[in-house]
C-alpha cells in the first residue's frame, strides 16, 4: 500500500479507482482505507482478505479441475491440512511448469501457461516467494481487521467467481460493506 501511494505521487495521480485482482486487491483495500481521500472507488477481483477468511483449504473448493487435482493425487502430503491451498497450489504450478514443460493441453486455470510458455513468470514466482517476504505477506491480515474494513465508504465492487475460493471473502464483505455491489460470475472459480 505504501509502494502504491508512492508509485501514484510519482506518477502524479491524485485519485483514481482501484482496481486489484487477488493480492492486488488486498493492497488496493488496504491503501484505500488510509487514504480514502485519493480513492474514487475500489473494484476487488477474487482477492481473500485474510482477516474474514483466515484459511483456505481443499474444502473451499471441492471442484478441482485438471492439473490442480492431479498434482493433489500425485502428491505424497496431505493436502487436507493445507490452511493456504491456493497459495500452494500456485507453488506447486510453477514447479510442475518448470520441471515439466508446456501444459496447455491440460484442463482448469494456470498461469504459468500461455505467452511464452510460462517458464519466466513460473521462475520469477518461486524466485518471489524464495526471496522476499511475499509468502507471509499473503498470509497476513496487514491491518484489516474488520473494523478498519467497516471504515471504507467509498464505492466498491465485489467480482467473483461463483466457485471461488474466496467466495467467502465475498460474503464478509457484503455484510461489512452493504454499499457494495458484488457481480459473481457463473459456473467459474
Amino acid at each position: 500500500a505504501v509502494d502504491l501511494g508512492a508509485l501514484m505521487d510519482h506518477l502524479g495521480i491524485e485519485d483514481a479507482v482501484l482496481v486489484g485482482h487477488s493480492f492486488g486487491g488486498v493492497v488496493g483495500l488496504q491503501y484505500g482505507i488510509r487514504h480514502q481521500e485519493r480513492v474514487k472507488g475500489l473494484v476487488l477481483a477474487d482477492s481473500r482478505i485474510h482477516s474474514l477468511q483466515p484459511t483456505q483449504s481443499l474444502a473451499d473448493q471441492p471442484e478441482l479441475q485438471g492439473l490442480e487435482s492431479e498434482l493433489i493425487a500425485e502428491s505424497i502430503e496431505d493436502w487436507q491440512e493445507e490452511p493456504h491451498v491456493g497459495l500452494r497450489l500456485l507453488e506447486e504450478l510453477a514447479r510442475h511448469k518448470l520441471k515439466n514443460g508446456r501444459l496447455t493441453n491440460r484442463q482448469g486455470f494456470n498461469p504459468f501457461d500461455g505467452m511464452g510458455k510460462g517458464e519466466r513468470s513460473a521462475r520469477l514466482w518461486l524466485r518471489l516467494l524464495e526471496t522476499t517476504t511475499a509468502r507471509e505477506d499473503i498470509r497476513a491480515s496487514a491491518g484489516l481487521t474488520l473494523d478498519r474494513i467497516n471504515t471504507f465508504r467509498k464505492p466498491i465492487v465485489l467480482i467473483y467467481g461463483e466457485r471461488s475460493r474466496c467466495i467467502e471473502t465475498c460474503r464478509q464483505l457484503r455484510q461489512l460493506l452493504p454499499h457494495s455491489d458484488t457481480i459473481i460470475v457463473p459456473g467459474v472459480g
